[in-house]
């Protein structure tokens, strides 16, 4: 996959097939930051930095972090991992991206 930024920068990436994990991961290309949620069964996550928060929309267990709250590669994310009825599933504080943690979960 290769990946384009506004300012012109580009990344290049590969793919392996692996189960997932039980960690909640980001992983950064630029500004671009997508998240993955792993085993667990969240439908959206709310990703507060000190920018700002957003609420992402889960897809087969991956989502996309709005690149306004991803300014810098040093930004601390929380992720907290929302159920399809509103439940809080979980969270992690303090992860930054590229980087993975297990969550503490309710």
């Amino acid at each position: 996959m290769d990946v384009i930024g506004p300012d012109g920068q580009s990344a290049a990436g590969f793919g392996a097939c692996a189960e997932p994990g039980n960690h909640i991961s980001l992983g950064r290309a630029g500004s671009l930051v997508i998240g993955s949620v792993g085993t667990h069964i969240a439908a959206s996550v709310r990703v507060v930095t000190e920018q700002c928060e957003a609420v992402a929309t889960v897809t087969d267990g991956y989502f996309m972090v709005p690149p306004h709250l991803t300014p810098n590669p040093h930004v601390l994310h929380a992720v907290h991992m929302i159920g399809t009825d509103g439940e809080h599933l979980g969270a992690v504080t303090e992860l930054t991206a590229p980087g993975s943690a297990l969550p503490v979960t309710d």
